[in-house]
């Protein structure tokens, strides 16, 4: 299967998939090529535009002064964005996601358990974190769960 762009009769262009194959004779010679275009020029107009989506995303995520996360409810961060490793007083964003939360980023580990409950799904929470070098910094979070559509927790 290969995929590239045909040109069309009236200068237009067209993204197809090709899947196709080379008719040889008995000595290895192409003789022809047999095979059937799908027009996927449609599917390739998402895909830029999902990549565009995913771009601006990730630009606005990594600029952004106020830190970003994704945890797992075992305490392991999934995603964290430059801002927050720079309050934390880590070296990098591997550095950071190295850590168990539970133990690590909180003072006492009940702490998160009190915080993650007094949140409930949208509520925002004021709380301090052990920074790397041991000493606190007070936040303001506004994280919640992912729900699905009957309300229960999505676990990553």
């Amino acid at each position: 299967m290969a995929i590239f762009r045909l040109r069309k009769k009236d200068g237009s262009e067209v993204w197809v998939e090709d899947h196709g194959r080379h008719v040889v004779d008995d000595k290895g010679n192409v003789l022809y090529h047999e095979g059937v275009l799908r027009d996927i020029t449609e599917r390739k107009r998402a895909e830029d535009a999902l990549r565009e989506s995913e771009t601006q995303y990730r630009h606005l995520i990594e600029t952004m002064q106020d830190g970003v996360y994704r945890s797992s409810h075992e305490g392991k961060f999934l995603e964290v964005n430059p801002a927050l490793v720079k309050i934390l007083g880590y070296d990098s964003k591997e550095d950071l996601m190295a850590i168990d939360i539970k133990t690590q980023l909180y003072f006492a580990p009940k702490d998160r358990e009190s915080a993650a409950l007094d949140e409930k799904l949208e509520e925002m929470a004021i709380f301090r974190l052990r920074k790397k070098d041991g000493s606190e910094v007070w936040v303001e979070d506004h994280g919640r769960h992912v729900v699905d559509d009957q309300g229960n927790v999505l676990l990553p």
